[in-house]
């Protein structure tokens, strides 16, 4: 009997590790990629943190740990190295970076393009926080998808393939089993990202991109 509870004792642990190796292993592929550690512990505590499961969370933490001290000299280098080339790629919209609360005045509301799901006009109040904004924004597309009979799924952070680019996406919706890369705008760089990753979606055969934008778009 002990020797059944030990095995499946092992056996969640593997599975956790497993699934917590993965979401590392993505993460330090992002952190690489775009040359940032801002989101790496956040990330690391919001996803592989059980209280559930504290010992495959204690082997997590140490290999998440390694990971970090492995990609941080790295990452210091390449951004004196690469300083400029950084800068370019950051602004080409290849990936956005968001604060956890933007400044953002009161009672504002979102611009938005979302009329092009078909469910007219959604009214979404800026909140300047990411999560929040995010939250809102997919419990209201769910109401209206849920409404007319549509299926809607999202990934978030989500890397996909535009032309010999890869993009992550903050949000990419699939409504009917049609992809929508969604954008949030809060500040004058994230504008000058989207208009630069649209142009670049437009040529390679990705039509609509979704914003919601505190700044005026068009």
């Amino acid at each position: 009997m002990h020797f059944v509870i030990l095995l499946i004792g092992l056996v969640i642990v593997g599975y956790n590790l497993t699934l917590n190796l993965g979401v590392l292993l993505k993460l330090a592929n992002y952190c690489f990629n775009y040359n940032t550690l801002d989101k790496y512990w956040s990330t690391f505590f919001k996803t592989c943190v059980h209280g559930k499961a504290l010992f495959s969370t204690v082997i997590s933490f140490i290999i998440a740990l390694i990971f970090f001290i492995v990609l941080a000299p790295i990452i210091l280098i390449s951004g004196i190295v690469n300083k400029q080339k950084i800068k370019e790629k950051r602004e080409s919209g290849l990936f956005f970076e968001y604060k956890e609360t933007e400044s953002i005045s009161d009672n504002k509301m979102f611009y938005n393009n979302a009329s092009i799901l078909g469910y007219g006009n959604i009214e979404l109040k800026v909140s300047g926080k990411i999560r929040v904004d995010s939250l809102m924004l997919i419990m209201e597309l769910k109401k209206h998808s849920e409404d007319n009979g549509n299926t809607l799924q999202y990934d978030i952070m989500q890397d996909i393939k535009v032309g010999k680019e890869v993009v992550n996406v903050p949000i990419l919706l699939n409504m009917n089993n049609v992809a929508y890369p969604l954008y949030f705008i809060y500040t004058d760089l994230h504008k000058k990202q989207y208009l630069k990753i649209r142009e670049r979606m437009l040529k390679n055969s990705i039509d609509e991109t979704l914003y919601f934008s505190a700044l005026q778009i068009e």
